[in-house]
């Protein structure tokens, strides 16, 4: 398991799921708000598996 990245890390990747969510929403309506979810479980998915704790 690597060192898990600073802060900004996290933070740069959460403003690229809002901008690319924000972006997809211009063009239909409602159509951001699936992407921005599954991005995010994604991301979540990957960062834990990438970064997370585990126990004993």
């Amino acid at each position: 398991m690597t060192a898990r990245p600073t802060t900004w890390l996290f933070v740069a990747v959460a403003a690229a799921i809002a901008a690319l969510g924000f972006a997809i929403g211009q063009i239909g309506e409602g159509a951001g708000f699936p992407v921005v979810l599954f991005l995010t479980f994604l991301w979540i998915t990957f960062a834990h598996q990438r970064w997370g704790k585990t126990n004993g």
